[in-house]
């Protein structure tokens, strides 16, 4: 037990390195998808990039595996694919959130508007066309023999 608790301490300082990656991505997912809102298949590049670059640097690291490079680079390129993960399933859930009615695109009339009109009211049912004549017993009612 005393040596995972020196091996967490040798290695504290490349440990915060993974969330950091992460909101990174996340953040450079949401600003592409701000900024590039009109193209809808941009906010998925900082994805790409993460996990690609992470499967480049696994398999740079892989290549010197024995020495203490090669596991900082594959350490490195696990951190950077696991961050391209997290952000495309942040595009996903974009993709997800915006393909739900009313959270759509909103332009700025939208936007002032959305709040003010509410629902539309609904229409009561007309009533079903019937003839209005009545039988020739217009003053009998049940039960009256």
């Amino acid at each position: 037990m005393a040596s995972i608790f020196g091996i967490i301490n040798k290695y504290k300082g490349q440990l915060n390195l993974l969330p950091i990656l992460i909101l990174i991505f996340v953040a450079a997912t949401i600003l592409v998808y701000v900024f590039f809102n009109r193209e809808p298949k941009f906010k998925y590049f900082p994805a790409l990039v993460g996990i690609l670059g992470g499967l480049i640097l696994i398999w740079m690291g892989s290549m010197n595996f024995t020495t203490d490079n090669g596991l900082r680079w594959v350490w490195y390129g696990v951190a950077t694919f696991v961050a391209g993960c997290v952000g495309l399933g942040t595009a996903w859930l974009l993709a997800l959130f915006t393909s739900m009615p009313g959270m759509g695109n909103f332009s700025k009339k939208t936007r002032r508007s959305a709040g003010k009109t509410g629902p539309k009211p609904r229409t009561a049912k007309k009533p079903a066309n019937r003839p209005t004549t009545r039988s020739a017993a217009k003053g009998r009612h049940r039960g009256d023999e």
